[in-house]
């Protein structure tokens, strides 16, 4: 799976988070199962990253419901389409940047991304439709690279 993951970094670079003009049925949102199926797997993905010991630093004191919002906002907009004026790797660095700064990096976004994969199948998703979701979000992981290196190189 991270191997997979790996060569749709190198694969599908920045431009695979702005999907091309798509009428409403076309998204990939609705092939997901639409908002149901959307907010399903955020409830799941939560369920196992909260159960994940080298993830759970990251999310204590956090407000879940608040968490799970802004996480299903931010998938609603990668799977339907993201504006042209929305820099999202700028906003990801910017909405982590404290975590970055308590040790989060790429080896958290990866095991993240295993936990939305087992989530996606758990509300049984098609393979297919899952690789398209993944080739939307794994392009993300040089965020966490940097901004990880960022603080590494500060201490």
């Amino acid at each position: 799976l991270l191997a997979e993951a790996q060569d749709l970094i190198l694969l599908q670079p920045k431009a695979a988070l702005l999907p091309s003009v798509q009428t409403k049925h076309q998204f990939l949102l609705h092939r997901l199962g639409g908002e149901p199926a959307l907010t399903a797997a955020v409830e799941e993905l939560y369920i196992r990253v909260l159960d994940d010991t080298s993830l759970i630093p990251f999310f204590e004191g956090s407000n879940l419901k608040v968490l799970k919002e802004h996480q299903i906002v931010f998938m609603r907009m990668v799977f339907t389409e993201v504006g042209k004026d929305i820099d999202v790797e700028k906003m990801m660095f910017a909405k982590h940047y404290g975590l970055f700064e308590n040790g989060l990096n790429e080896e958290h976004f990866d095991t993240l991304m295993r936990h939305f994969v087992r989530s996606l199948q758990h509300i049984h998703v098609e393979k297919a439709v899952i690789d398209e979701a993944l080739s939307r979000i794994v392009p993300l992981r040089v965020v966490f690279e940097t901004g990880a290196a960022k603080f590494k190189e500060a201490n």
